[in-house]
């Protein structure tokens, strides 16, 4: 009995750990999208941009975002990273930013607990041309009513239907590669979050798991630990004794 009270509680805490990794594990998605800039970008010049980070595309994200912010990654792999700071609006952030040198930039929007976006490229001397976001989800919305007053955000659902603007590569689950020194080559990138995601988390299977184990005690666990992101090792398998009464 002692064994199943252990494993219950072990169910328990995995079961946690599942619903505070759902937003991002469980078709839980964002887009980033930029205030007007400045029609010509200088190197060396500072600029102050405001973005905003949106769920589904449409309405703040309800619950600790986590740290926000810009990445621009040029054709080398050299990264420049801005931390945001929140502005007065919901979902409503600013950073500000000096490009160290001319050329081509990707821009991605860093967003918190949500996979990073990518908005675009920008092209010192120059402006920047966007990638079309994927259209938002409305329909089903449980945020409803309007979040913001005269100051709100660029029209996602009018951006997604601009056949002009080619297609983000969010639709297909890319991120920003991972922030490096400057001067050394981007890591490749990673697979992330992405509208429509899905799939059973790695934790979800854990936790179902350990919970079937306590509940038949007799049943045998083919155990999975978890070792890092996206790492599962294979543990021996282990069956609950039955001590006589």
């Amino acid at each position: 009995m002692r064994t199943l009270r252990v494993l219950f509680a072990s169910a328990v805490v995995l079961a946690g750990i599942l619903v505070a990794a759902a937003p991002a594990q469980a078709g839980g998605w964002a887009v980033t999208v930029l205030d007007p800039l400045p029609q010509r970008i200088e190197a060396g010049r500072a600029y102050t941009v405001g973005y905003w980070v949106l769920q589904h595309g449409s309405h703040p994200y309800e619950g600790a975002l986590g740290r926000t912010g810009l990445r621009f990654v040029d054709d080398t792999g050299r990264v420049v990273a801005v931390d945001g700071v929140a502005l007065r609006e919901p979902a409503h952030f600013a950073a500000a930013v000096a490009m160290p040198r001319a050329g081509r930039w990707q821009v991605y929007g860093r967003q918190g607990i949500f996979g990073d976006y990518q908005v675009g490229t920008l092209t010192v001397p120059g402006g920047l041309a966007l990638l079309r976001p994927p259209a938002p989800m409305t329909a089903g919305d449980t945020h409803g009513g309007d979040h913001w007053g005269p100051v709100r955000p660029p029209d996602v659902a009018a951006l997604s239907r601009d056949d002009t603007l080619p297609v983000s590569p969010a639709n297909a689950g890319m991120v920003a590669p991972a922030e490096q020194p400057f001067g050394q080559p981007a890591a490749p990138a990673r697979t992330g979050d992405r509208p429509g995601g899905g799939g059973l988390p790695t934790t979800a299977v854990v936790a179902v798991l350990v919970l079937g184990a306590a509940v038949g005690g007799s049943a045998v666990l083919g155990g999975a630990l978890l070792l890092g992101r996206g790492r599962v090792a294979r543990a021996v398998p282990w069956r609950a004794r039955t001590h006589p009464r």
